[in-house]
């Protein structure tokens, strides 16, 4: 089956899978599988493969579900199987069959099996079955329409089908007996007897033939055959019941003369030549119906026609074709001949005697086909090998070993045996059924076959005789349990085993071996004795001709035994005698060993010559050894074999593996010998290494001859050079006694359940420990040797609960072997200890550890205590730990020294625990601690004095206290629980607690859902609830373990995540064996939250930035992801990460898995986690924790690793892809982040060990290297902006070819080498070749370049995070001198980043992603190569930055612009810029372009018309570079759209036409230009349009001319009296106008009494106060008062109409200062500014906006003398007031915002006449005559930059104050926000240049960009910001400068 349909078939079984587990599922998710079935109500109905797959993936969900929908699925089945006959079929010709099986047959099959289970109307199933099988058998058996019809049809579809449907009955009917009906009898039955008709099934049989001759060989040729086959057995199910006697016998008469027709059409009795030809009508299909008949005729068969029954069935059995050649094809005919037999016998046990003869013939005759099979399988040429040419003994045994192996039986041998096997089992099933009631007929039967013994000749009929005697013998023994008969058969075996020797030998032992497998217990003991014998007696003594006839006799069972035995240790099944066969084994090696030595005596060999005797039994052994347990407590004798069979394996060597010296089976079976051998002991001889050993039998030679060999291999096994005068006093006896110690533990120590508990009792042993020579020495290191060899293997297990208890039951060991009673043994425990700890840290805060160490304390404090009555006894104390007991010194002083000893031990345990334990942790450190300072007087041991770091203190204090606080509740919780359950069991009744505890959780959500912002307790008792409740369940509860973990998916607060950590936390604590599930269960809570993006995975929205210039600006703290919960979350997971990581490799999977599914591998425009500043300490938490994944070795594939580093540093880059942001969060949670940053840079800094040269795997092809993105180097972007190779050839649209035909080269489809060298500065590769495995030396190349690639990128990141570490410490301690970081940071970038090493650097960020490397263009703007190196990438491959305003100004260069670049034409795809951005192409700098041009009016009009308020007045002076009328086309389209803005236009428009306040001279540039539009935007008006515009300027010019009224009149009363008449003549529209000032808010009247002319020498501006209300810009031109709520959002507005002061200048400072508040805005910085509204809207005339509830402070002075501190005092209250304080932050933070702006914008004229209080605090600086280069007194520049008084100083508290400290953060925090905003901000003053006022003088523009220090660091800007501010404390220029305004201008100071 293709791919495709194996992958639809796999969809499909696992969506059954699903449904299935799943209760309850409603028909709409069953239906869409139907749908994908055949439609049944079309016609024809078509059938293809995929709808045959979806209708056996229905049949599967409605047997597995057990009937669920049966109605719905029953009636469609039931319609499909009425399709059947007529279905279409749409297979291809390889779709016809799936596995050698025809689609149809498997459909029908799977449809009648599941109709039958599953449907209960069976009468309705059968009924259409029954039609359906009758319409297809009319199809297959008519004759005529067989041969008329479609033989394709009928051959691979019809009668597949008929089949199927028959074997699916069949198979039902044959599960359910209980299940048949008379329809079926009655189809069964008539089907039979119409296709038995000898005559019509021979010509039917015909017909098939010759139909299916136009195919290949087809299945369906034989149909009729297999459709009677299958209708026997159909029938057969059926026959007991049918009670029809009469229509029994006809369809038995019917199959016997089919039996009788078949027969002879089989042997038919003409001439030879025919046989061959008709012959060939013989199939396996007509063997398979015959052999039904023969079954089905037995079961109907009456005592009448038994004898007649028996004749026919030894003659289809003894009838052959051919009496020369065997004939295979009838092999199965025969088995049913003896089978029936068998069973005919059984039923009529009257004929025995008649069957017993007929077995007789068959074995002992013998039948002719026995024969014919033997000697056809003894002429099937076999291939030998010989072994007559080898020299040694040695050799010979091997080659025999390997020769005597079994060979591949030919296929005459197997029918042998089949036949032989048959005739065996249908004889012995007899004998056994008349056994008990016949015994003489076992005897004479046992004495037939023994007689058969008696003549044994080479001939082939008595060959197969003698065998067949031997068999059956031996299945006599086999399967009778009398023991008489057995024990007869024994003494026959006995007596004739190579007596003398022949064939049979080898098949006897065969039959003993299966004696001992299955015979009884009695003959196990005799057969055994007897393999003892011919063991004995087969050993093959000597290579010569020495041998006596009797072992030359046996010589050739030799391997027979050997395989006998391994036969019987393999399948023997009984314990004991499994257990017997230890000894026996052990003591034929040994004496075989003895008999070696004598021949080594008698012929003056080696042993090592005669070791492939012995090694032959090494197998046996493995397989004995692989099936028993561990042999523990043996007695001396078998202890002594093991000892003496390891020695002698020493000294043949067989202990060591890869000499080449003997076969590695032979070494396997020594290893399966040592997992399983006791312990080598000295068996309690006192001198036994003197003694005992000297006399050892088994090592009475060689001794002298191999010591030294012995010595030296010690010696190189212990590399212990100080043991070595040790190792030379060992004799013979020790060297051997040690060695097979040392092999037994190094060949243990690697096996999976080896434990070393065993090594303490070599140190134990009495022998080795009083042993004078020092071998105790060398035991002990050899000990320790193995130890270490255990840890190292234990280090590669996988990290399961299993590793874990094993870890600490052997620290508790260790622990208990610390306090033994014999110093050198706790001297090595100690060592041990050490050791296993330094590897496994984590088990120094393992609960059972402690609880360990708290309970061996208080047992030696016990000792201790205990000084009288145990005084001088060696004490043992039962614990509860290996080795279950603690022997304590019998001297009081040394027990007290043991408690010393340990209780330091103890201690430091505890310290070191508590460095590095986990915080959940440390709350069960304290109580041990407590524990342990109450067992033992005078050790103090406490947080304050174990050297823990300040913030790990800080932790646990807040956890401890969180823990003390949480305990009390989980009691409360648990009690809850435990009461109800309590309750409900003492009443009997039957509650759903799951239930109830998931309705709480449901409800409580539901609630919290509804009132968010409300309290969650409810929420807190339902989690505690449902996780108490998982504690109290015996078993997991997956409903309530899910409500748990996904409590922060439906509550994703703070509070909720705490919460639930905190019962996540508690339930792994009570129920460690839930871990893993919720871990699994959190983690997939955790994939919901990265799936549906919120917290930490919410989308980064981008802020709006202050150079949108709209009123709608959002702050960044508004635009913050909730990333709280996910920190919290986070530091759970590491939590539980700490504990589990050496523990259970399953959860470091999850962990594992949970980073590949979150993190993408390559960098993407839109991120998974949030690029928003106050995400990123839960995102680099997060990232730590997989940095600890990745560098606490414990993920073993290297790919794996490489991947899972690909992802984070992919995913820490990722967040330098977008601008720098300043944080929006308090100084605290800033300084937290950075701490976490810190961090992290470590952890990354060490991750350089990590980085190894690892060998490129070789299954990895190119384009899987490519797919992982920097496998094996970087491949994301190459320097031409594609992202892979093929993508190179790729053109750009016809505007981006033009300019890439300049610049980029064009290059081809390049090879992957040339791809990564490219991408890969000076870096160079061997990489792979398609198509080619790479060589181990250039996987090594290519391992060693990804690791020198990895060590450059995360280079890169360290700096990019020490660089966002120095920028958020400079935000959050802005007065500090630098940031905290140690001389490691320092001297690491300082040692990799220099000006020559950044142009790699940008290589490699731009390889990673484009913006990375232009955010490090942005954050290192000091360097030139970055310059240099991102207008190069920017130039060469702009379309990576379409998305990226930023990187625009690196190609819209002026000089560019000059030159007219090609790739200008990029900026045509470029996203919109803000409109003031791409304003500055119309400025001065620029030349006229039509690309930016086009940008810029493109950029523009994606903005709504309202934002360019704002920009009007740089709109209308871009009117001076509009070569190309792009600005005209921008004031034209906003005069179409924007009423409000239009007007603006046109007043700004009026005020720039004349050069002059008077209007005489007009603007030589752009005056006549600006009347012209002034009037084609007049012509352009109309309707409602034109109406506004009328309304607005006529309302405004009587308004204004009430200035030229008034001024007449002379100052004073008159004049004011008339500016009073002259206003109240004035009515306001009721449709709606405005004042200029304010466009935001409609006039709905006017305060006539507020006219006040102004102090004016020749003009008469005046003031006057209208009441407004609040309105859109968009609907003031609809606005109607009386259809508008006058009562909600009217105010007050003044303004002041002046005449004959140019208000340009002013406008200007005040955009600036409107800029600079939104900017602060724009990251919630709380720093006050007033930019107060001025407008001007002719030459000399406008509107300034009245700054409300305001004084100078020259009014203040005036009145009275006091100070402004004074002023606070007076009016606020004293200094520790509210309203004090609440006015003095008012203040700081306006005069830090008024600072920056006067500094930057140098804002001269600071006299306290334009400095104003307002009545909350603020000060607010109003008048900006004098700015930038313009400053009074002839441009002198004498101000300072920043005005700060000696009462501005005192308001503050002084300049060591908290307050004054504030406002210098908050200076120098605001330098810092604006810094980014310094084009913008030099934008608006450029276009603003053409209008010659006066502060444009002296290079203002320079001066004014340069004061922003572009090219400062962050932490550079912010000293810059200090020292101004230093520099302008108290200035003496300040108060020089106040009293010259006194004493000219009366200006109070």
């Amino acid at each position: 089956m293709a791919h495709g349909y194996k992958f639809y078939e796999s969809s499909l079984s696992h969506l059954v899978d699903s449904l299935v587990q799943l209760p309850d599922v409603p028909w709409k998710q069953i239906q869409r599988i139907i749908a994908l079935c055949p439609r049944v109500d079309m016609s024809p109905c078509t059938v293809s493969l995929r709808q045959h797959i979806a209708v056996c993936a229905s049949a599967s969900y409605l047997t597995r579900s057990g009937g669920s929908h049966h109605d719905k699925l029953g009636i469609y089945f039931i319609s499909l199987v009425k399709c059947i006959p007529k279905l279409h079929w749409n297979l291809s010709k390889n779709q016809i069959k799936l596995e050698e099986e025809y689609v149809a047959f498997l459909l029908c099959s799977k449809i009648c099996n599941t109709l039958l289970q599953v449907n209960q109307n069976k009468e309705q199933v059968y009924s259409s079955l029954t039609e359906c099988i009758q319409t297809l058998l009319g199809t297959v058996l008519n004759i005529d329409l067989v041969k008329e019809g479609d033989s394709e049809k009928l051959l691979n579809f019809s009668a597949p089908s008929l089949l199927g449907l028959i074997d699916g009955m069949g198979k039902y009917l044959q599960d359910n007996p209980g299940s048949v009906c008379e329809q079926i009898i009655s189809l069964t039955t008539s089907s039979l007897l119409n296709l038995l008709r000898s005559d019509e099934f021979t010509i039917l049989a015909d017909t098939w033939l010759s139909i299916s001759r136009s195919h290949p060989p087809h299945p369906m040729e034989t149909l009729p055959h297999k459709l009677l086959n299958k209708l026997l057995q159909l029938f057969r199910t059926q026959i007991d019941s049918i009670e029809d006697k009469d229509l029994l016998l006809s369809i038995f008469t019917a199959i016997q003369a089919f039996i009788d027709v078949e027969n002879a059409r089989m042997y038919p009795k003409f001439k030879q030549q025919n046989i061959v030809s008709r012959s060939s009508c013989v199939s396996t299909a007509a063997i398979s119906a015959l052999c039904e008949c023969l079954d089905v005729t037995t079961l109907l068969i009456t005592e009448t026609f038994v004898y007649q029954h028996y004749q026919k069935l030894n003659n289809l059995f003894n009838t052959s074709v051919n009496l020369k050649t065997p004939d295979l094809l009838r092999v199965p005919l025969r088995v049913s001949c003896v089978k029936n037999i068998g069973l005919l016998t059984n039923r009529f046990p009257l004929f025995v005697d008649d069957a017993m003869e007929i077995y007789k013939q068959m074995l002992f005759g013998p039948s002719t086909n026995l024969s014919l099979l033997h000697i056809a399988s003894c002429l099937e040429p076999v291939s030998r090998s010989t072994a007559d040419h080898q020299s040694s003994n040695f050799q010979r045994t091997a080659y025999m070993r390997r020769s005597n192996r079994p060979k591949a039986e030919n296929v005459y041998t197997t029918s042998l045996d089949t036949l032989r096997k048959a005739i065996i089992s249908s004889l012995i099933s007899v004998i056994s059924a008349v056994h008990e009631t016949n015994h003489q007929l076992c005897q004479g039967f046992l004495s037939s076959a023994s007689n058969q013994l008696l003549i044994i000749g080479d001939q082939d009929n008595q060959l197969v005789i003698s065998n067949n005697a031997v068999r059956v013998l031996g299945a006599i023994a086999t399967n009778l349990s009398d023991f008489e008969t057995v024990k007869m058969v024994i003494q026959i075996f006995r007596h004739k085993i190579c007596n003398p020797p022949s064939h049979l030998d080898t098949q006897m032992i065969k039959q003993l071996g299966d004696i001992l497998l299955y015979g009884n217990d009695k003959s196990y003991s005799e057969v055994l004795s007897l393999f003892m014998h011919i063991s004995s007696k087969a050993f093959p003594e000597s290579k010569s001709n020495k041998d006596t006839s009797e072992h030359h006799g046996f010589r050739h069972c030799s391997f027979t035994v050997i395989r006998t035995l391994e036969k019987v240790c393999s399948k023997l099944d009984n314990p004991q005698r499994l257990q017997d066969l230890i000894p026996w084994l052990l003591e034929v090696f040994v004496q075989r060993s003895l008999e070696m030595q004598k021949v080594c005596e008698r012929e003056k060999s080696t042993l090592k010559d005669q070791a492939g005797n012995l090694g032959v039994l090494l197998p046996v052994f493995a397989i004995l050894m692989g099936r028993i347990k561990r042999v523990e407590t043996v007695n001396t004798r078998v202890q002594r074999l093991f000892r003496d069979f390891w020695q002698i394996c020493v000294v043949m060597n067989f202990v060591t593996r890869g000499l080449g010296q003997y076969t590695e089976e032979w070494y396997a079976g020594v290893e399966a010998v040592a997992c399983k051998t006791p312990l080598m002991s000295s068996m309690g001889a006192d001198t036994f290494l003197q003694h005992d050993l000297q006399y050892n039998s088994a090592l009475k030679l060689e001794g002298i001859a191999q010591e030294g060999e012995f010595r030296v291999a010690i010696s190189e096994h212990l590399h212990a050079p100080e043991l070595n005068a040790i190792i030379y006093r060992m004799n013979y006896g020790q060297c051997t006694f040690f060695l097979s110690a040392y092999h037994i533990e190094l060949m243990r120590v690697s096996q999976p359940n080896y434990t070393c508990y065993h090594l303490f009792h070599y140190l134990q042993d009495k022998g080795i420990q009083k042993d004078k020579s020092g071998i105790y020495s060398c035991f002990e290191h050899m000990c320790t040797h193995m130890f270490q060899l255990h840890i190292d293997h234990v280090t590669q297990q996988s990290r399961d609960e299993g590793r874990q208890a094993h870890l600490e039951n052997l620290v508790q060991f260790l622990l208990v072997k610390f306090n033994h009673c014999v110093k050198r043994i706790r001297l090595t425990a100690d060592k041990w200890l050490s050791k296993l700890i330094d590897k496994f840290n984590h088990l120094l805060w393992s609960e059972e550890v402690l609880k360990c160490l708290t309970h061996l304390t208080q047992e030696l404090v016990k000792a201790v205590k205990n000084t009288t009555s145990e005084q001088g006894i060696i004490r043992e104390v039962s614990v509860p730990y290996e080795p279950g007991t603690m022997n304590i010194a019998e001297e009081n002083q040394e027990r007290q020294n043991m408690l010393n000893d340990f209780s330091k031990r103890f201690a430091a345990i505890l310290k070191e625990s508590v460095k590095f334990a986990p915080l959940e942790k440390l709350e069960k450190l304290q109580d041990y601690e407590d524990q342990l300072k109450s067992s033992i007087k005078g050790l103090n041991i406490s947080l304050e004095d174990m050297n823990i770091p300040m913030d790990r203190k800080m932790e646990h204090k807040l956890y401890y206290n969180a823990s003390l606080n949480s305990a009390t509740n989980r009691s409360k919780f648990y009690g809850h629980i435990e009461g109800m359950k309590s309750l409900v069991t003492f009443q009997g009744a039957d509650f759903d607690f799951v239930g109830m505890v998931l309705k709480k959780m449901e409800q409580a959500l539901t609630e919290w859902k509804q009132n968010p912002t409300g309290s969650i307790e409810a929420i807190e008792a339902a989690v505690n609830h449902t996780a108490a409740f998982l504690i109290c369940e015996e078993k997991l509860n997956r409903k309530a373990l899910r409500a748990l973990c996904w409590v922060p998916v439906t509550c994703f607060t703070k509070e909720s995540v705490r919460i639930a950590a905190n019962c996540w936390e508690w339930t792994v604590s009570k129920r460690p064996e839930f871990e893993t599930q919720l871990l699994m269960e959190n983690i997939a809570a955790w994939k919901w939250t990265v799936n549906h993006r919120i917290g930490l995975f919410s989308p980064t929205v981008p802020c709006k930035r202050p150079v949108v210039t709209d009123n709608k600006l959002q702050e960044l703290s508004s635009l913050a992801p909730n990333c709280e919960p996910h920190r919290l979350w986070i530091r759970f997971l590491t939590q539980r990460f700490e504990v589990i990581k050496y523990k259970s490799a399953k959860q470091v999977e999850l962990f594992t898995s949970l980073f590949h599914t979150t993190l993408p591998l390559t960098a993407h425009n839109t991120s998974i986690l949030s690029n928003h500043v106050s995400a990123i300490g839960p995102r680099f938490e997060f990232l730590h924790l997989g940095l600890l994944l990745l560098q606490n070795d414990i993920i073993s594939n290297e790919l794996n690793q490489s991947i899972l580093r690909e992802r984070l540093y992919t995913a820490i880059l990722d967040y330098f892809c977008v601008p720098t942001q300043w944080p929006c969060y308090t100084t605290a949670e800033c300084l937290t982040d950075v701490g976490v940053l810190n961090k992290f840079w470590d952890t990354l800094f060490h991750d350089k060990k990590y980085l190894k040269s690892i060998l490129v795997p070789t299954t990895i092809s190119p384009d899987s290297i490519q797919m992982t993105n920097g496998m094996l180097g970087p491949n994301m972007y190459n320097i031409d902006g594609t992202n892979s190779p093929s993508s190179r050839s790729r053109s750009l649209s016809v505007e981006r070819s033009k300019a890439n035909s300049v610049v980029m080269k064009k290059t081809s489809k390049s090879s992957f080498r040339e791809h990564c060298s490219e991408n890969a500065p000076s870096t160079r590769s061997s990489l792979v070749v398609p198509g080619r495995q790479p060589s181990l030396h250039s996987r090594a190349v290519m391992g060693d370049y990804k690791s020198k690639y990895h060590l450059k990128k995360r280079n890169l990141i360290l700096f990019l995070i020490h660089h966002e570490i120095e920028r958020l410490y400079t935000w959050a301690q802005p007065l500090s001198d630098s940031a905290p970081s140690d001389e490691k940071k320092t001297n690491f970038v300082y040692k990799n980043f220099s000006e020559k090493s950044w142009n790699d650097y940008m290589h490699l960020a731009w390889t990673c992603h484009p913006k990375v490397a232009l955010s490090l263009a942005l954050r290192v703007r000091s360097s030139d190569s970055i310059y240099r190196s991102i207008r190069l990438f920017v130039k060469s491959a702009p379309a990576n930055f379409y998305d990226c305003v930023e990187a625009l100004p690196f190609i819209a260069t002026p000089q560019n612009v000059k030159h007219d670049l090609p790739q200008l034409v990029h900026m045509l795809a470029w996203t919109p810029a803000s409109p003031l951005e791409v304003l500055t192409y119309f400025s001065k700098e620029y030349q006229e372009n039509p690309i930016t041009g086009m940008y810029a009016l493109q950029s523009i009009q994606s903005y709504p018309c309202e934002t360019l308020l704002f920009l009007v007045p740089q709109i209308v002076q871009a009117i001076r570079h509009d070569a190309y009328g792009y600005v005209r086309q921008i004031i034209y389209w906003i005069a179409t759209l924007s009423p409000i803005v239009t007007h603006q236009v046109i007043w700004n428009m009026k005020t720039n036409m004349f050069l002059d306040e008077e209007a005489e001279q007009i603007d030589p540039i752009i005056g006549s230009t600006l009347n012209e539009y002034i009037q084609d935007i007049k012509s352009t008006m109309s309707g409602s349009f034109l109406e506004f515009y009328n309304r607005e300027f006529d309302f405004f010019d009587s308004v204004t001319e009430v200035s030229s009224i008034i001024k007449p009149y002379p100052k004073g009363p008159e004049r004011n009296a008339e500016c009073l008449r002259a206003l109240k003549d004035i009515k306001p529209n009721r449709f709606g106008t405005y004042l200029p000032s304010n466009p935001d808010s409609v006039i709905i009247g006017i305060d006539y009494t507020s006219g006040k002319p102004m102090q004016s020498a020749a003009k008469a501006p005046f003031l006057a106060t209208f009441i407004v209300k609040d309105c859109p810009v968009t609907e003031m031109q609809s606005f109607d008062a009386k259809k508008a709520n006058l009562h909600v959002g009217v105010t007050r507005k003044s303004c002041i109409f002046k005449e004959g002061d140019d208000l340009r200048q002013d406008i200007l400072a005040l955009q600036i200062i409107e800029f600079f508040l939104k900017a602060f805005q724009s990251i919630g910085m709380e720093v006050y500014l007033k930019p107060y509204r001025v407008v001007a809207t002719a030459p000399g005339s406008g509107v300034i906006e009245v700054v409300p509830d305001s004084k100078t402070r020259d009014e203040l002075g005036k009145k009275t003398d006091e100070t402004l501190y004074h002023h606070f005092i007076k009016t606020y209250g004293d200094e520790n007031s509210v309203g004090f304080q609440n006015a003095r932050e008012n203040f700081v933070k306006s005069m830090a915002g008024y600072s920056i702006v006067t500094w930057l914008l140098q804002i001269k004229d600071r006299h306290n006449g334009n400095i104003m209080i307002s009545n909350t605090g603020h000060i607010i600086h109003i008048d900006f005559g004098f700015l930038f280069e313009s400053s009074p007194g002839g441009n002198m520049g004498f101000e300072p930059d920043i005005k700060l008084t000696e009462e501005m100083i005192q308001i503050m508290g002084g300049s060591e104050s908290a307050p004054f400290k504030r406002f210098s953060e908050l200076v120098v925090r605001g330098f810092l926000a604006v810094r980014p905003y310094c084009e913008a901000i030099c934008t608006l003053v450029s276009l603003m240049m053409g209008t010659n006022l006066p502060c444009f003088r002296d290079d203002a523009l320079r001066k004014l960009r340069n004061r922003f220090q572009p090219h400062f660091s962050d932490r550079d800007a912010a000293n810059h910001a200090k020292k101004m501010i230093r520099d302008n404390l108290l200035n003496k220029r300040t108060v020089i400068y106040d009293k010259i305004q006194y004493y000219q201008n009366e200006i109070a100071h």
